[in-house]
């Protein structure tokens, strides 16, 4: 959680390479578990709470039941190509920070490709046969309305 005390500045955080990134972004998820459930917790009491979560599979196979849980994947290109195209007020920041650098084009090739990287087939993968209802957006033309009925359907919000 300290993780930008340690560097030079954003520049370094942007320009790491995909390695480097992704493993940093597994030890972030790895140390936040315990205050992701604590919070779900405080959050939940006696209602029905919909997150956007990093708890990995064997952590939510121990909480929650398959009937409670959706995965929602793209594929490694569209999770690339559409990362910066969202008004996420910290994307866009990055995105910033990539444009002030001193190779801004390179550095948002390099950005995209670690965004790919964490986002590889195989890891998608993982999600699909995780146990857990997993929802994949093959293509921006993809009717999203049909995917929201689904997770109604999976979570009986529809009932």
């Amino acid at each position: 959680m300290n993780y930008s005390k340690t560097m030079s500045g954003w520049e370094e955080f942007v320009t790491r390479d995909k390695e480097h990134y992704y493993a940093w972004l597994k030890g972030v998820s790895e140390e936040l578990i315990d205050f992701e459930i604590l919070e779900l917790i405080s959050i939940a009491k006696d209602q029905k709470v919909i997150v956007d979560t990093n708890l990995p599979h064997r952590v939510l196979k121990k909480i929650s039941d398959p009937s409670r849980v959706v995965y929602m994947v793209t594929t490694p290109e569209i999770s690339m190509n559409e990362f910066f195209n969202r008004e996420d007020e910290e994307k866009q920041f990055l995105l910033n920070v990539i444009k002030q650098t001193d190779d801004p084009e390179g550095n948002l090739k390099r950005y995209k490709d670690v965004i790919q990287y964490c986002n590889r087939q195989e890891l998608v993968d993982e999600f699909k046969d995780s146990g857990f209802l997993c929802i994949t957006r093959e293509s921006l033309e993809d009717d999203i309305n049909e995917k929201v009925t689904q997770i109604e359907d999976h979570f009986g919000l529809n009932k």
